[in-house]
């Protein structure tokens, strides 16, 4: 697998591929040693039975080797988003 680092990937999509609504990131697996499995929930309300429930809506599978790219592009679309400031990671 190769990786892009500079401009963005000439993407197609010959079929539409519909959004995903996600709240969060539930947790990350290891696969095999070569990968990661991010697995992403909904928070939906029960209200038959008053309860929440957090629904397994996505599991996407990266290779290892992707991940720090992929959080550097994360981190700059957040700084954009805060006009230039760094994001900050905070324990819940």
């Amino acid at each position: 697998m190769a990786l892009i680092l500079e401009g963005t990937l000439p993407l197609i999509e010959p079929v539409p591929i519909d959004d995903e609504l996600c709240s969060g990131l539930a947790l990350i697996e290891d696969v095999s040693g070569i990968a990661a499995r991010f697995v992403f929930y909904h928070t939906q309300t029960l209200y038959e039975a008053g309860a929440t429930a957090f629904v397994v809506k996505k599991k996407v599978v990266l290779p290892y080797e992707a991940i720090p790219f992929g959080a550097k592009m994360t981190a700059e679309f957040m700084a954009r988003r805060t006009g230039g400031r760094l994001m900050r990671i905070v324990a819940p």
